[in-house]
This record gives structure tokens, C-alpha cells and sequence, in this order.
């Protein structure tokens, strides 16, 4: 009964004005006061011989408006229990990640990850390296 007096109490003051309520000011998501621009990843995907590495050619670009998107490109590529990792920073929209050298034949997933830079929101795509052997 007390809680309801008192939260019946703290509603009329709020109400009646006598009591104002202060926050924080709103913070968009990606780390920039202004608003934040969506944005579009693409990869290729690479055929590879065994034992070697790949540069795989990533482009982001922002999806409604304009502008170019600032910041870091991450890709991991998967096979079984193999992981191989590699970044590279983008120089108008665009990068070129090298990864590897791969050391298992056959199909290997890469997670393409965008992480922005103020003003733009990440985003990822996935891509395919075939490894074939060597010859």
C-alpha cells in the first residue's frame, strides 16, 4: 500500500510539473551525433592454389544517399577446424584484404565484416576462396 501512495505521489508532481525528469541526449548507434548512414558490403569470391594466399576485393558503399564509408574490413575464413584472419582499412569504399596462405582443398567461408567509421553503420556479406591443388 505505501508503494502505491508514493508512485501515486511521484506521478502527480511529474504531472503538475513540479518535479522534471532529466536525460541524457540521444546517442545514434554508430558512435556520431548526426545520423547514421546505412551501408552495403560485397565481396568477391577467389579460387586459390593450395599453400597460397588470396587478396579478396571488398567494396562498401552506403546504401540510400551519399558519401564514403571510413573505416575497417575484417575477413575469417573457415574450413573445419582452420581459421585464417586478415583486415585492411578502406581507401574510398574500397579494399583489398589479404588472407591466407590456405592449407586445406575445397571451399572455404569467408565472413566479410564492415566496421565503421563515425557516421556509418557496420554490416557484413560472406564470400567462397576455392582452394585447388597445386599444379
Amino acid at each position: 500500500m505505501k508503494k502505491l501512495l508514493v508512485a501515486l505521489f511521484a506521478a502527480a508532481l511529474v504531472s503538475l510539473g513540479l518535479v522534471g525528469v532529466t536525460s541524457s541526449p540521444a546517442q545514434a548507434d554508430c558512435g556520431y551525433s548526426g545520423p547514421c548512414k546505412a551501408t552495403k558490403v560485397s565481396a568477391g569470391d577467389k579460387t586459390v592454389k593450395k599453400g597460397n594466399s588470396t587478396k579478396i576485393p571488398v567494396t562498401v558503399k552506403v546504401k540510400n544517399g551519399s558519401g564514403t564509408p571510413k573505416g575497417e574490413v575484417k575477413v575469417t575464413c573457415t574450413k573445419g577446424d582452420a581459421k585464417l584472419v586478415g583486415s585492411a582499412t578502406l581507401k574510398g569504399g574500397d579494399a583489398d584484404v589479404k588472407v591466407g596462405p590456405f592449407t586445406k582443398r575445397g571451399a572455404w567461408d569467408c565472413g566479410v565484416k564492415y566496421v565503421s567509421g563515425p557516421g556509418f553503420k557496420d554490416s557484413s556479406t560472406s564470400s567462397t576462396v576455392t582452394v585447388i591443388r597445386r599444379g
